[in-house]
């Protein structure tokens, strides 16, 4: 639900006023096999299974073995942050010289690389 709350004398919520939208709330898991963001397109090896939690107000997402936490008030935006955050992994780790990076840093690029199976880049428009 979104809306505007509005406190009793105390400084309690009281109750929800002026509500612009009522939506229910989405924890199914989600399954990617593709990731996309920033003009490019993923596809992955296998397929993940992502599980969302609710946390305060937002939706969260986890994928520990990228250190991703992609979060949003919306299903829609949490997947925008964690394919956002995939693409850019890629960009800054599964694209690295090794001798750029740390001994961490290389596991990382390592993992990702395991989990992507081909790289398409968006074609320019004429």
């Amino acid at each position: 639900m979104t809306g505007k709350v509005q406190l009793d004398a105390n400084g309690y919520p009281d109750k929800i006023v002026n509500v612009s939208d009522i939506a229910e709330l989405d924890l199914s898991p989600v399954r990617l096999r593709t990731v996309s963001a920033a003009d490019l397109t993923l596809v992955l090896r296998q397929p993940l299974e992502i599980a969302p939690f609710l946390d305060g107000q937002e939706i969260v997402a986890e994928l520990r073995e990228l250190n991703i936490i992609a979060a949003g008030t919306t299903r829609e935006a949490m997947l925008r942050d964690l394919e956002d955050d995939f693409v850019w992994v890629w960009q800054e780790y599964g694209q690295a010289d090794d001798a750029e990076l740390s001994a961490d840093a290389r596991r990382l690029k390592e993992t990702i690389k395991n989990l992507v199976k081909e790289v398409h880049n968006a074609t320019p428009s004429a």
